[in-house]
């Protein structure tokens, strides 16, 4: 089960500008950058096709608190009438709580406003259920355990290559306990190089841009390097390249997804 996979103002810590998180696209022989993202909109499409993804958000957006099993979740899969592409079969429970006191200590000078646990069955290794760059390009490796602190950061104003950018409704969801990597197959990692790195997730977010909802990854690779992947939640689909806002978004909220962390890598792929 992929939990919130690819599924989140005023600067925490470090100084992190958009221009570093672009660095990762700076080599581009590919020329991914330059292509035109599909940015259709279907007004009469469910914002969220993924029901797994849906059931998250909505819950989130509720501030719903409690405990689900995998037969809550069926529900809200017959209820909605779209399949999953996760098997509900390694679920066991997950919840969504208030924070206490330890939560907070260990994530300073953020309002939390809720905990995320996720219980499977025990890891799990499926393959990457989306394609990127037309490639399944591995497995990931899901911890049995994942715990998530989840946060509101409202608005903010992004500077892109375009001018500035207004994104609202930023939340952001920072794994703080198991790990979420992509274990890129070795022969796609060698031929693809710097363009599809191994990488374990520090976070998701989630936010609109000019009212539209967008989602991105935020991870590090097995040597710190920055890694930021965009999902269309409406399309169901990975967007590889590169827009100047998710970069921007990215480079903003990976400030606050480390603050307090002494060691984010060691954290992501769970060294500590």
């Amino acid at each position: 089960m992929v939990v919130l996979a690819l599924l989140f103002c005023q600067m925490l810590g470090a100084d992190i500008s958009q221009s570093q998180e672009m660095e990762l696209w700076e080599d581009d022989p590919f020329n991914y950058r330059s292509k035109k993202v599909d940015d259709s909109f279907d007004p009469d499409a469910p914002e969220v096709q993924e029901p797994f993804f849906a059931m998250i958000l909505q819950w989130a957006a509720d501030d719903s608190l409690g405990t689900w099993s995998g037969p809550d979740v069926v529900a809200f899969y017959e209820e909605v009438g779209r399949p999953s592409k996760f098997p509900i079969e390694q679920l066991v429970s997950f919840s969504r709580q208030r924070p206490d006191p330890k939560d907070s200590k260990a994530w300073p000078g953020v309002d939390i406003s809720a905990i995320w646990e996720v219980q499977l069955t025990g890891p799990q290794n499926p393959p990457m259920p989306y394609s990127i760059f037309g490639y399944h390009p591995g497995t990931l490796r899901v911890s049995g355990t994942l715990r998530l602190a989840e946060t509101h950061l409202g608005t903010m104003g992004l500077q892109s290559d375009n001018g500035n950018v207004i994104v609202t409704d930023i939340q952001v969801f920072r794994l703080e306990q198991g790990t979420v990597i992509l274990d890129v197959d070795g022969w796609l990692d060698a031929l693809m190089g710097k363009k599809l790195d191994d990488a374990a997730v520090v976070g998701f977010v989630t936010a609109r841009e000019q009212g539209r909802l967008i989602s991105l990854a935020v991870s590090l690779g097995d040597e710190g390097r920055r890694i930021v992947g965009e999902f269309d939640l409406q399309q169901d689909k990975v967007l590889p390249h590169g827009r100047d806002v998710i970069y921007a978004l990215s480079g903003a909220c990976r400030a606050i997804l480390t603050q307090g962390q002494a060691n984010p890598e060691s954290r992501a792929w769970g060294r500590e």
